[in-house]
């Protein structure tokens, strides 16, 4: 498992997953109107906030645990 506590995410990163996640465009502009960079903490939060767990983007985007 990689450790990404000291990791940041960017917008470009986060606009990338967005087809994978089906959310609705008030939830897409949610998340997109983030400051970014953000650490990897704080937008894993957001996500679980939206039902999102890496397991389920990582099996949305075709790949395995």
């Amino acid at each position: 498992m990689f450790d990404t506590r000291d990791r940041m995410v960017t917008r470009e990163h986060v606009r990338h997953l967005l087809p994978a996640m089906q959310l609705s465009p008030d939830a897409e502009r949610r998340l997109l109107g983030l400051h970014y960079p953000l650490p990897f903490t704080v937008v894993a939060e957001e996500f679980a906030r939206l039902g999102f767990t890496p397991e389920v983007l990582v099996d949305r985007m075709g790949g395995s645990p």
